[in-house]
């Protein structure tokens, strides 16, 4: 299987709130209390451990060397393939607030800064290569020696020199040798700290995010800044030019524009341009940070971007043009909902693609879900329907619970496993659900979360059926975090979010790891990507919870049980097969389908060929996955009308 990567989108903004440019204001003790409150509440690690401690130190070296161009391989085996008594004795230390064994790496890798500040010293121009592919500078391994790192150092910087030279300016080799230099000697005083004190704030942050990030993949501490910017990114209030980047080491690519953004509005930028300076300031090998902070600005105030435009798929020719654009406000209004319909026999199928589980003071999911959905059932003869949860990546769980009722009877739809044990079952309560015809539920590797409890629950009643890739995300925990989103304040300190509790469907399953597994395989443009919650670093094992289909109420407090048996113990949701039934017959018809057409096969090479997903694959009238549901869709129709009794005459 391919191994490919999930592109980091990073949007373009200025922060409403102040960015901190301070380290985080922790003493020793401060980490040692983050740490408790930490392992108080997440799921399943309670204590510090000596895998946790191996855990933390490899983050530390990831967080400060991920590109493998400052330490040497006999300079991190110690810490990368520690011994068990040095694990012990820095796990005994840590309990005492003592980080020494932390800042002995730190004060290593500051070392080995001024070793980097040598080996640049001598690369000059005359020493470029003349040629260097984007896989030679891929660090997989440490360098064993100087020699080896200089070598590693002379092919990057290469590399994007040669990317540079498309950009015709005189002098500019000398200019770009300049402004890498400077953006390297930035990031390191990053490292140093500006004071003796700023230092050891440095170190005590990233001890508490590398041993944070330890727990699960989930976990995370943020210092100040990044707390910041991930409250900004949660609150989607944004202002910029409106555009999803990814990070490029011969610049900014980008891979979309945001509807209502100033970019998309003004029309002069396309998907895949790339940005190579902001404000005549070159961002060729820079770090997507500091590129991120040149494009911020206040509302109103214009930024000039140099962009660079491929002319065509299979050229290395690209055209140079400077684009000014004025900084906007930008609410990001993701399409939330789209409906469709087509005919079929006597009637029409309807297709509900469901992008986010929202709630606002003006909508939410599953009232404007009931609204369309009620809409096309008054407007045409519905037969069947596509609940299309490709690519939603969940939102608030309520409105899962809320989505289901439309679909189903009374009945446990997920039960939430806290950190201390104890269970709750969120419930539909709704006894005539909207629509009880044939329902198809299609998901992807991108449906995870809400999204995924939807899937499997539907699935787990017999009441839908689910197509897809071979799974989807698989995150099934829910995380805790102490921001206060109410009035924007960051905690000097930091803040952070825990993996509090685990999902878990009616049947007891966890999507947690494994993924919904569908009914029935149709693979998407996703289907050759490793993407999934699995391929995390430290995920959280999966487990399963006792079925609940006969709900016995045991969560109720027995001062309300009587009466909540009163209204909800009737019209309780069956485990149906009506559907599950014809379950053989639709596998084999929708396996022959796809194997006789061309153009799903085709798709299929193209994706076991290709290196990264392609987003050009999922234009609608590409959209072999969507049409393959249709036809399984029109199969269970036809099989349900069949085994459906004759009319009373």
């Amino acid at each position: 299987m391919q191994k490919n990567k999930i592109l980091l989108f990073i949007f373009l903004f200025c922060a409403s709130c102040t960015l901190f440019s301070k380290p985080a204001e922790l003493d020793p003790r401060d980490v040692n209390t983050k740490v408790n409150e930490l392992l108080f509440t997440h799921i399943s690690q309670k204590k510090l451990t000596t895998e946790i401690i191996k855990r933390a130190f490899d983050n530390y070296i990831e967080d400060l060397d991920s590109l493998k161009t400052y330490f040497l391989q006999s300079e991190v085996d110690p810490y990368l393939n520690p011994t068990e008594e040095f694990l012990t004795c820095v796990l005994e230390k840590f309990y005492k607030s003592d980080f020494s064994d932390f800042t002995a790496l730190h004060e290593k890798m500051l070392q080995c800064v001024s070793r980097r500040s040598n080996l640049e010293k001598k690369i000059d121009e005359s020493v470029f290569l003349d040629h260097v592919t984007p896989k030679e500078i891929e660090s997989k391994e440490w360098a064993t020696d100087e020699q080896e790192l200089y070598e590693r150092l002379l092919k990057i910087k290469s590399f994007q020199k040669i990317t540079a030279e498309k950009i015709e300016e005189t002098n500019f080799k000398s200019k770009f040798l300049k402004l890498v230099e400077k953006r390297r000697k930035w990031r390191e005083e990053q490292i140093r700290g500006k004071t003796e004190k700023a230092q050891s704030q440095i170190i005590h942050a990233q001890i508490l995010k590398a041993i944070a990030s330890s727990l699960d993949s989930q976990t995370m501490y943020f210092p100040p800044e990044e707390a910041s910017i991930f409250l900004m990114q949660v609150q989607q209030r944004l202002m910029g030019i409106g555009v999803q980047l990814t990070d490029d080491i011969t610049g900014l690519k980008i891979m979309s524009l945001i509807d209502g953004g100033p970019a998309k509005v003004q029309g002069e930028l396309k998907e895949n341009d790339l940005i190579v300076a902001v404000d005549n300031e070159y961002v060729v090998g820079m770090d997507i940070n500091q590129s991120v902070q040149l494009i911020r600005g206040k509302e109103h105030t214009k930024v000039k971007l140099t962009v660079l435009r491929s002319e065509n798929e299979d050229s290395d020719e690209f055209k140079k043009f400077d684009v000014t654009i004025v900084r906007e406000e930008i609410v990001i209004e993701e399409s939330r909902l789209e409906s469709a319909v087509e005919p079929f026999g006597d009637g029409h199928i309807g297709h509900l693609t469901l992008h986010s589980f929202y709630q606002d003071p003006q909508s939410s999911c599953a009232q404007d879900l009931y609204n369309k959905l009620d809409e096309l059932k008054k407007n045409y003869y519905l037969k069947g329907v596509v609940l299309d949860l490709r690519n939603n990546l969940g939102g608030l769980l309520p409105q899962a619970v809320a989505v289901n009722s439309l679909f189903m009877g009374k009945g446990i739809v997920v039960s939430i496993k806290n950190y201390d044990g104890t269970i709750q079952h969120l419930r539909s309560v709704e006894p005539d659900p909207l629509w009880t015809g044939p329902l198809v539920v299609l998901v992807n590797k991108l449906s995870a979360s809400a999204a995924e409890i939807v899937a499997q629950s539907l699935q787990d009643y017999g009441r839908a059926i689910v197509i897809g890739d071979e799974r989807s995300f698989g995150k099934g925990t829910f995380q805790q975090t102490t921001f206060n989103i109410k009035n924007d304040r960051i905690d000097p300190k930091g803040e952070y979010k825990v993996t509090q509790g685990m999902y878990y469907t009616v049947s007891g399953k966890s999507p947690q790891l494994v993924g919904v597994k569908p009914d029935i395989v149709a693979p998407s443009y996703l289907a050759e990507a490793e993407i999934g919650e699995e391929f995390s670093k430290y995920p959280v094992q999966n487990e399963s919870i006792q079925a609940n289909f006969e709900d016995r109420l045991d969560d109720v407090p027995p001062s309300h049980l009587n009466k909540i048996k009163r209204y909800y113990h009737f019209d309780l949701q069956p485990r149906l097969s009506k559907y599950t039934d014809h379950l053989v017959t639709l596998k084999k018809n929708s396996e022959d389908r796809i194997t006789s057409n061309k153009d799903y096969q085709n798709f299929l090479e193209i994706l076991k060929e290709t290196e990264n997903t392609d987003s050009s694959l999922t234009i609608a009238e590409n959209d072999l996955q969507l049409l393959e549901a249709f036809n399984i869709l029109k199969d269970l129709i036809y099989l349900d009308e069949l085994k459906a009794p004759a009319p009373a005459a």
